[in-house]
């Protein structure tokens, strides 16, 4: 079983059907939008941009809104750092503190 989340970059290819798609999400983490074909409405806090086919924004954590009134494809990339695991103690370790 591979633990969650896992340590590295993670990207996902979404396309977005348009006919005024939006959908409001909430990031855990800081990450990007690049679009690959079409023109969204990225909206941010109180910024909107408007990206078109090669344009990449920063897409800081928090609740955002992407939204397509065309058809379009955007590439979602997020740098996933794992939280660190507690140092694991040796068995040798543990009994050198006993008091038995």
């Amino acid at each position: 079983m591979v633990p969650d989340p896992v340590s590295g970059l993670r990207q996902t290819l979404i396309a977005l059907a348009g006919a005024d798609f939006a959908d409001t999400t909430s990031a855990g983490h800081d990450g990007s939008v690049h679009v690959m074909r079409g023109t969204v409405r990225l909206v941010t806090g109180e910024q909107c941009v408007e990206l078109r086919t090669h344009d990449y924004a920063s897409l800081p954590s928090g609740p955002h809104v992407l939204s397509a009134a065309e058809a379009a494809v955007i590439l979602h990339s997020v740098v996933v750092v794992a939280p660190e695991a507690p140092p694991q103690i040796s068995s040798a370790a543990q009994s050198v503190g006993s008091t038995r």
